[in-house]
């Protein structure tokens, strides 16, 4: 989390806008995540790293419950092996994002060791 917000330190008024940086494994393909945000108008910033192995992504607003379920159906394709149950629980603000991040980096590993 961080903020590029400029705001008093220990003021209790200032509310600096939040932001998530996340950092992925370059092979990763994030393009229909990409589709949603830029559909659901949320702001966001995408790049690699100098070597090519990560990609990181700057979101700047959270998404809602009912977004983060139509992402996982849509980009998690062997969901059936990682989760009983659509049934999630998912957590508000950022925290639902990396709970997503998190599925995926999962569902990419697995399917990483069934391709060995």
């Amino acid at each position: 989390y961080f903020t590029d917000d400029e705001f008093d330190l220990g003021s209790k008024e200032v509310q600096p806008r939040i932001k998530l940086k996340t950092i992925l494994d370059s092979n990763i393909n994030l393009d229909l995540i990409f589709s949603f945000l830029d559909k659901n108008d949320i702001g966001y910033f995408h790049d690699y790293d100098e070597n090519l192995q990560h990609q990181i992504l700057l979101l700047e607003d959270t998404l809602p419950e009912g977004l983060l379920t139509e992402i996982l159906k849509s980009t998690v394709t062997n969901l059936d092996d990682i989760i009983s149950n659509m049934n999630i629980n998912w957590q508000s603000g950022f925290r639902g994002i990396i709970q997503l991040f998190t599925i995926l980096m999962v569902s990419y590993k697995l399917k990483d060791e069934n391709a060995e």
